[in-house]
């Protein structure tokens, strides 16, 4: 997947074209610890990209891929998934 380039007020942004989510929100999508979230970040299973502010976000294909692949145990209960439109937040 290539990154669309959108215009901003301060100029042209890189953003991937599936989206991204914040550690916390994947932790609550995957279902797991912020821990497991670093550590599938360090095996290279979730990706990941900074942002201007410097915070590191989680794409959310690489979160998709994750969980059909079974590599993190699905949540009892009321399990999450990702949301159809993938609604992503602006840094401020």
């Amino acid at each position: 997947m290539s990154p669309t380039v959108e215009s901003s007020a301060i100029g042209l942004v890189n953003r991937p074209a599936g989206g991204s989510v914040l550690i916390d929100q994947a932790c609550v999508l995957l279902g797991v610890s912020r821990r497991k979230v670093y550590y599938l970040i360090r095996e290279g299973r979730l990706r990941t990209i900074r942002t201007r502010c410097h915070s590191q976000r989680i794409l959310l294909d690489s979160i998709a891929e994750v969980q059909a692949a079974g590599a993190v145990r699905r949540p009892r209960g009321n399990a999450r998934t990702l949301p159809s439109d993938h609604s992503v937040a602006a840094c401020s």
